[in-house]
């Protein structure tokens, strides 16, 4: 029980302001269950599909005009 009380601390302390922080410099925040669906399994934490439309979007180049 006591470890659900600390947990608790640490979320309003810490875990919260960080969340609201990376949102107000554009991050977008996505709910533990949307990462769930988002993962292909539970030992593989990337969300490759995320990943890849962002690597598409940073990593343009025009070739030979």
């Amino acid at each position: 029980m006591m470890m659900h009380k600390d947990m608790y601390g640490e979320r309003m302390s810490s875990q919260m302001p960080a969340i609201e922080l990376l949102q107000h410099i554009g991050y977008e925040y996505i709910s533990p269950d949307e990462t769930t669906c988002l993962r292909n399994n539970f030992y593989h934490p990337i969300l490759t599909t995320i990943l890849k439309e962002q690597l598409k979007k940073i990593h343009r180049y025009e070739y030979k005009g």
